[in-house]
């Protein structure tokens, strides 16, 4: 978002070393992982939804244009208008069961499909709703088709049954607002 911009700068390092997040107020440096799939080192994040109100209160949705009017899609419209004739311009999403992981840790979600279905559904819901108003914020910048990452829905972690129960709904619900809004 601009708002977050304004501390944020990315560098590149010394003589090609890796990229840096650097807050130009305080001058902190974090350097960037670039390979997404090695970001993550842990096996398990922290559980903070364990109630309905929990994740009423702890997974927010913001509406589409509130998400456009940010500036958190300006570097897309920067990139629509100086490539949008020539190329698609492609959004990427996570599909709601993997984005559950974030509100209740990645093993418990697999633990959670047991013990607490329903709550699960609920989790699983409101990241749904989030990637339907990120749908909408990228079609307000002009992105021509969605990616749908479904990583973790997959039969070497989840049974079919599963996939039928906690993906397969979420994804075919996201796929049909992305047509709808006229993505591909």
């Amino acid at each position: 978002a601009r708002e977050v911009r304004r501390r944020k700068q990315i560098v590149s390092g010394e003589d090609g070393q890796p990229w840096y997040e650097v807050d130009p107020l305080t001058g902190s440096r974090k350097q960037l992982v670039l390979n997404l799939h090695e970001k993550d080192q842990e096996s398990e994040w922290d559980r903070d939804v364990f109630s309905r109100a929990d994740a009423d209160e702890k997974i927010t949705i913001r509406a589409g244009e509130d998400i456009f009017a940010s500036g958190e899609m300006d570097y897309v419209s920067a990139y629509k208008l100086a490539f949008g004739k020539e190329h698609y311009i492609a959004g990427n999403l996570v599909n709601a069961f993997y984005n559950s992981s974030w509100s209740v840790g990645l093993k418990n979600r697999f633990l959670l499909v047991y013990d607490e279905p329903e709550l699960l559904h609920t989790v699983i819901e409101r990241h749904h709703q989030r990637n339907i108003e990120q749908a909408r914020a990228m079609k307000a910048v002009g992105t021509d088709m969605i990616f749908i990452d479904d990583a973790t829905a997959t039969k070497d972690m989840i049974s079919v049954k599963m996939y039928r129960e906690f993906s397969l709904p979420y994804l075919k619900r996201l796929v049909d607002e992305i047509k709808n809004l006229g993505m591909k």
